[in-house]
């Protein structure tokens, strides 16, 4: 059963990324790693791993989000058990060559940073599932948190030097 968290991120997924091939659920990396079937406890065992699973991953390209719930209220992710044994999961991943996108609550319950970060991760993904430079359609936040497009971006730069020439021909 999947937490709401994880609904409401694969939602907003398919929404802002409908070129973005879905990602895999609870992909078992580490049992990835070293084979399926019979004997991979063995085979975890002797890697120094376990049978970590990510909430969200495209394998193809090595990157994983994962949906830190529970992690206000103590629970699962925010118990000190639970930060351990993630912190050993994102470093084993880490050193298997993962991008690890973290993602939690007061992110998720947020539409406007919710779209900020899942463009951004679109964009991300896009580039390594194709291998072209993309643009990031969103790199800055305005101060009321809402995402700001590059193009944006470029027309308040372009009305910032062309205020800055005007106040400038007037000094002279």
């Amino acid at each position: 059963m999947y937490s709401q968290l994880e609904e409401r991120f694969l939602f907003y997924f398919r929404l802002l990324a409908p070129d973005v091939p879905l990602p895999e659920r609870e992909y078992r990396f580490a049992a990835y790693t070293v084979g399926l079937g019979q004997g991979v406890k063995q085979r975890l065992n002797e890697a120094g791993l376990q049978d970590w699973r990510f909430d969200f991953a495209w394998p193809q390209v090595k990157i994983a989000v994962e949906i830190e719930g529970g992690i206000f209220d103590r629970r699962a992710h925010g118990s000190i058990k639970g930060i351990l044994h993630d912190i050993d999961k994102y470093n084993a991943a880490t050193y298997l060559g993962w991008t690890i996108i973290r993602l939690h609550s007061k992110i998720l319950n947020d539409e406007s940073k919710l779209c900020f970060e899942l463009r951004r991760l679109r964009d991300f993904l896009m580039e390594k599932l194709t291998g072209k430079n993309t643009t990031m359609l969103c790199t800055q936040l305005n101060k009321d948190g809402t995402a700001q497009s590059n193009s944006e971006q470029k027309n308040n730069s372009e009305t910032i030097a062309r205020n800055n020439a005007t106040n400038n021909a007037r000094n002279i």
